[in-house]
This record gives structure tokens, sequence and C-alpha cells, in this order.
């Protein structure tokens, strides 16, 4: 009865854990919709004397964050 109880809490912790992180993601693209309101005009200027636009700058740190928030889950998902 106490291993299934372990096995139990075991899936709950990692249920948690991927509801956090698919909130966290989804709370992440949501930012993205920025570049589509006036509060995000700032993201649709050219910054400094290149082509880059604010908008191209958010959508690559948001695959650096989506990465590295990937590399945490799995480091977590595999020490328990």
């Amino acid at each position: 009865m106490e291993n299934q109880d372990q096995i139990l809490d075991s899936i709950r912790s990692k249920v948690r854990q991927r509801f956090l992180f698919a909130a966290m993601t989804v709370f992440l693209y949501g930012t993205f919709v920025l570049c589509y309101v006036d509060e995000g005009r700032v993201l649709n200027h050219v910054t400094g004397d290149s082509a880059i636009s604010g908008g191209l700058v958010l959508f690559f740190a948001l695959i650096v964050v989506f990465l590295f928030l990937e590399y945490i889950f799995l480091t977590l998902s595999k020490d328990k």
C-alpha cells in the first residue's frame, strides 16, 4: 500500500510540474500579442541601425526561453 502511495505522489508531482510549465508557456505565447496592440508599439520599430524589429527580437527571445524552460523541466523530471 505504501508503494502505491509513493507512486501516486510521484505522479501528482509530475502533473503539477507539467501544468506549471504549460501555464508559463501559454503566458509567454500571450506576450507575443504585444506585437499587435497599441501597448506594444515599441516592438514595431526598428532597433538601432539594423533592420531588426522589436517583434523579431521578442520572437527569438521567446524561443530561447522556451528551450531553457524545457531543459529545466526535463532536468527536474529526470531527478524524480
